[in-house]
C-alpha cells in the first residue's frame, strides 16, 4: 500500500526560519535546527512560504525550473514534503483557502 496522497501543505506555523545566502534555516517547534541548502529543496520551502500549496503546483514549478521529468519531480517532491511534515518544518493546511 503506498503513501496517502498530500493535500495542501504549508509552513509549520510554529517553525521560524531565515533564508541566507540562498539557504534556509529552520528552527522548530521541538527545538531542533535544520538546514536546507539543496536548491531543489530550497524552491519548495520557496513554495510552500508563498502559502497553502499542493504537490502539483510545486512539481510544476520544478520542472520548470530544473528541467526535470514530472514523474522523477513528483517522487522526490512527494518524499521530501513527507519529510518536512515528520520534521515539523510543514504542516497540512486543512482548514484553510
Amino acid at each position: 500500500m503506498g503513501n496517502p496522497e498530500l493535500g495542501q501543505v504549508r509552513l509549520h506555523p510554529r517553525a521560524a526560519w531565515r533564508t541566507v545566502a540562498g539557504e534556509v534555516f529552520v528552527v522548530t517547534d521541538d527545538r531542533a535546527f535544520h538546514r536546507l541548502a539543496v536548491p531543489s529543496a530550497t524552491a519548495i520551502f520557496a513554495a510552500l512560504e508563498q502559502g497553502p500549496t499542493d504537490l502539483d503546483a510545486i512539481v510544476a514549478q520544478l520542472c520548470e525550473r530544473f528541467e526535470v521529468e514530472a514523474g522523477v519531480a513528483r517522487r522526490e517532491a512527494d518524499r521530501f514534503v513527507r519529510t518536512l511534515l515528520d520534521r515539523g518544518i510543514a504542516a497540512p493546511a486543512e482548514g484553510e483557502g
